[in-house]
């Protein structure tokens, strides 16, 4: 049998969009001086809401900014680069014990050819080139567009099935 270690639970305090939508976490008004935070706003409904924190109540109040959900179509030209860009993912092995950077041959082909480079994107946790860890100015603004969460396109189908960026 394992070894159970003892473990101390903690609780995070959060408010709820009234639509049920979102949860946003208010727990670092209570640990620093800034008492109040927002706009925050609701993926789900489009609302946004300040909150603060006044003797140990929160109050919450609706703002009347509104959030429509947008794509954004960004362009990273490698012939604009000096430098090789390092993106830092998160991933696994299985039925092996990591201990020390390795070369897995299996990462390698899984990276480089099996999967889609939108399945391990949202698991970024840094962006590295020339020694800085948050690079900005990378990439070039190409457009904004509208984002329909339309059920008949499915969670994965978010533009127009012909778009494609246009190239200059």
């Amino acid at each position: 049998m394992k070894e159970v270690h003892e473990m101390t639970p903690r609780t995070k305090r959060f408010f709820t969009c009234p639509c049920g939508g979102e949860e946003f976490v208010i727990e670092h008004l209570y640990e620093t001086e800034t008492k109040e935070a927002g706009p925050w706003f609701c993926h789900k409904c489009g609302k946004s809401w300040g909150i603060k924190l006044v003797g140990g109540n929160v109050k919450i109040t609706e703002k009347d900014m509104v959030v429509s959900d947008t794509l954004v179509v960004l362009k990273l030209d490698p012939k604009n680069m000096k430098k090789p860009l390092y993106l830092i993912t998160e991933g696994m092995v299985f039925n092996e014990k990591i201990e020390k950077t390795c070369e897995l041959e299996q990462h390698k082909f899984y990276y480089e050819e099996h999967t889609c480079p939108t399945n391990w994107l949202k698991n970024i946790r840094e962006i590295c080139m020339d020694g800085e860890h948050d690079p900005h100015g990378l990439f070039e603004y190409v457009e904004t567009r509208p984002f329909y969460k339309e059920p008949n396109l499915g969670p994965e189908r978010f533009m127009d099935e012909d778009y494609v960026p246009n190239e200059e």
